[in-house]
């Protein structure tokens, strides 16, 4: 049992830093797609 928890808790820490990865990269493209949007917006003569 102790080591099924310590498995769990293996696992938990593994997908919180899943997780922060993940949102860390979903926040670079936001950045980029709103830098790409600004860009496109300029008027064109």
């Amino acid at each position: 049992l102790k080591q099924r928890d310590t498995q769990l808790k293996q696992t938990i820490l593994e997908l919180e830093h899943e997780l922060e990865e993940t949102k860390r990269k979903c926040s670079q493209l936001s950045t980029e797609l709103q830098v790409r949007k600004s860009q496109q917006q300029l008027p064109y003569m």
